[in-house]
């Protein structure tokens, strides 16, 4: 399972089952098609399991893949930032993992000791990587870096 979410405007999850993708969509109320196709537009990919974790960083696309914890309040504080990059950049896939939330197994095999750490993937193999709570300029940077070929 996937699932994509974008601050309060909208949570889409996809479903792969049997090679079909089917995708669920909550949103307020009154919001439209447009308030979707926008929110899809700025999200990054929750990711719960290592396989397909795995399958994201060896993908065509750099992945940006942020750990935290929902209690952590730096990652409270770096989360906004790296939405702000994300929201400007393309080319590369924003990742979100929770450490505590089926992210574990993750965090281990990258050897992340400590949240929020952020990751930049190239093929697969890690490029950079932050610890703590950064300046958005410092995201910018590593994202920049992964954009590079």
């Amino acid at each position: 399972m996937f699932s994509f979410h974008r601050s309060a405007a909208a949570h889409v999850t996809f479903h792969n089952s049997g090679g079909k993708l089917s995708a669920r969509a909550a949103l307020p109320p009154r919001a439209h098609l447009l308030n979707l196709i926008q929110a899809i537009q700025m999200a990054y990919l929750i990711i719960e399991k290592i396989d397909d974790f795995k399958q994201t960083i060896r993908g065509r696309n750099p992945v940006l893949a942020y750990f935290f914890k929902p209690s952590c309040g730096f990652c409270k504080q770096l989360e906004p930032k790296i939405s702000t990059v994300s929201e400007t950049t393309s080319g590369v896939e924003f990742v979100k993992i929770n450490v505590e939330n089926g992210g574990g197994e993750i965090a281990r095999e990258f050897e992340v000791q400590a949240v929020p750490t952020v990751i930049g993937f190239r093929n697969g193999d890690p490029v950079d990587m932050v610890v703590g709570n950064a300046d958005q300029d410092v995201i910018q940077t590593l994202v920049s870096k992964l954009s590079q070929k």
